[in-house]
């Protein structure tokens, strides 16, 4: 996801403490993607899609910090360590197979050697898609991009605030920026 004036806010965002932004922004963004999480789940078991249970039980959200790229990811859906035994004794990895739930398989053909070394093949006849990460996002995002857009303006100016507070580095190193409150109540760059 996108939230619009990322250049604007990257500019506003060089002269903040970085880590303080960092750290906040993820405890923001946690709070808004674990909604999501959840309509994933309920997306699962409304579309019957659960077999052994492992794929809605790995459904989970992440919130990532790039800093050299002065990007905040969340990623959301399967997340590794929650392998399952089928009926067969097969392990089960959601990792490995969301994305046939989610888009389906087309027919295709299987090869499988025994121990003899003979090929045998097999004819998969595919699969219709169950998607259950489209429709939830389709769900929960209208508000969403809004309300985090707001809640990391919110943070921006709170820490702007705190560092227009702090004097200048005297050992030579970069001056600190400076901040005024603007119309309307608003931190901006002096």
């Amino acid at each position: 996801m996108n939230i619009g004036g990322q250049a604007e806010l990257i500019r506003s965002l060089r002269g903040l403490r970085r880590k303080a932004f960092e750290a906040a922004a993820a405890e923001v963004m946690e709070p808004h993607v674990r909604p999501v999480a959840e309509s994933v789940r309920g997306m699962l078991s409304l579309n019957r899609s659960v077999d052994t249970g492992a794929l809605l039980q790995s459904i989970g959200a992440v919130v990532r910090v790039y800093p050299r790229k002065q990007r905040i990811a969340a990623y959301i859906g399967p997340q590794s360590g929650h392998t399952k035994q089928d009926d067969t004794g097969k392990v089960r990895d959601p990792v490995r197979y969301a994305h046939l739930v989610e888009f389906g398989a087309a027919p295709h053909k299987i090869n499988r050697w025994n121990r003899a070394g003979k090929k045998r093949t097999i004819n998969h006849p595919g699969m219709r898609g169950q998607p259950f990460m489209r429709p939830a996002w389709d769900a929960k995002k209208h508000g969403l991009l809004e309300s985090i857009g707001a809640d990391l303006g919110n943070i921006v100016e709170r820490i702007a605030a705190e560092v227009a507070n702090v004097p200048a580095k005297a050992s030579g190193g970069a001056p600190g920026r400076t901040f005024r409150q603007g119309a309307g109540g608003k931190w901006v760059a002096a």
